[in-house]
């Protein structure tokens, strides 16, 4: 299949969800063959080394991923220089199939807006255009696995090996927390999987969640000053406060899912199948730091 990218500009805005500031997101077409950028614009009047930040959507650009996925430039210390909370909007390119596109920021992380992919998807949906070259695929040539403490995240070769099959990746998550921090409806463990083809129906609207008790910890260390029961689905013994409730009774696994996508999307169009067991953002890059360790790893398709 041929590579796409949007037909005109797109923008966003909205609340971050850790700074609790107001951010402002365009995002551009962009040729063949660039890749996703993130050109994150300084405040006018602002005194900072650098006037923009430009950078590339790619696995070894990653530099935090406490409570999310942050973007910079490796070796900098300038909070400044990234650009924070990319994985929904970078699984909502995977769920439309857009491989090129710039994304200008105007804040320190992408809004989070309902706290799901959605609103991304929906904007992007009827706005897509298709361009002149064929997408390149990374499939994986042996079983490439990461575990750490109760996570561990595992990608494999695709099921079918059919020259007709469209090339995909499949993604299942299960997700486990505890008696401390039960799911909906009291359940123990949730479980869903999900294609890239499918994500748009079957995870795509999934929120981000978390726990009430956990809710004073996450703040005291700078994060979450953003977050709302308008775009977090808080949890209170094992029930949603939200009005409205949950979206999908496994609505915690789908979310999950919705990170990998997004995360793995940082090492290209992946190819093959993915078991995530307690994922989080730091194993799911430790999974693509693997993969790309050796070049006897993976082989690339177009």
């Amino acid at each position: 299949s041929m590579q796409q990218t949007l037909r005109r500009s797109i923008r966003l805005s909205g609340i971050g969800l850790h700074s609790g500031l107001p951010s402002r997101t365009i995002i551009h077409p962009a040729c063949e063959d660039s890749g996703i950028w993130f050109h994150r614009v300084i405040k006018p009047g602002v005194v900072v080394p650098s006037p923009a930040v430009l950078v590339e959507a790619r696995w070894h650009n990653v530099v935090d991923t406490m409570l999310s996925t942050v973007l910079g430039v490796p070796g900098s210390s300038q909070a400044c220089e990234t650009v924070a909370t990319v994985e929904h909007l970078l699984a909502g390119f995977q769920a439309i199939g857009i491989q090129n596109a710039l994304v200008e920021v105007h804040g320190p992380e992408v809004p989070i807006l309902d706290g799901s992919a959605k609103p991304w998807v929906q904007a992007m949906e009827e706005n897509v255009e298709e361009q002149g070259r064929p997408r390149r695929y990374i499939v994986p040539t042996k079983k490439i696995s990461v575990k750490y403490g109760q996570s561990q995240v595992t990608l494999s070769s695709p099921r079918t090996s059919s020259q007709t099959s469209l090339p995909d990746l499949e993604v299942s998550v299960e997700i486990d927390f505890g008696p401390e921090r039960r799911l909906p409806g009291g359940l123990d463990a949730l479980s869903v999987m999900s294609t890239r083809r499918t994500m748009s129906e079957t995870i795509a609207a999934a929120r981000t969640f978390c726990f009430e008790q956990d809710i004073a910890g996450i703040r005291a260390r700078g994060k979450g000053m953003g977050g709302s029961l308008e775009n977090t689905v808080i949890f209170r013994d094992a029930k949603p406060m939200n009005e409205g409730g949950l979206r999908f009774i496994d609505e915690p696994a789908r979310h999950k899912a919705l990170d990998v996508f997004g995360d793995l999307s940082l090492g290209g169009n992946l190819i093959g199948t993915c078991h995530a067991h307690q994922p989080g953002h730091w194993i799911n890059h430790a999974l693509l730091r693997e993969l790309f360790r050796d070049q006897s790893n993976y082989q690339i398709l177009r």
